[in-house]
């Protein structure tokens, strides 16, 4: 992984790798949130990104849908 993908990732998770006593390449490194908009916007994408699957792997666009309604 590159160096600034490990950087920006410890920024994110730096307190979840503190609590679960992960060693830290950046350990000065304050930890930030995403904003509301981000964190929705990655909300909305991983769900298009389960429903293609679930629609390969089931056969349809409604198949899909009714599997992931009911989780």
């Amino acid at each position: 992984m590159a160096p600034g993908a490990r950087r920006a990732i410890e920024e994110l998770t730096g307190d979840l790798l503190d609590a679960y006593g992960y060693e830290r390449e950046h350990p000065s490194l304050p930890t930030r949130s995403l904003s509301r908009a981000r964190l929705q916007a990655y909300r909305v994408r991983d769900a298009w990104v389960q429903l293609r699957f679930r629609r390969r792997e089931l056969g349809g666009w409604m198949e899909a849908i009714r599997f992931l309604m009911a989780r």
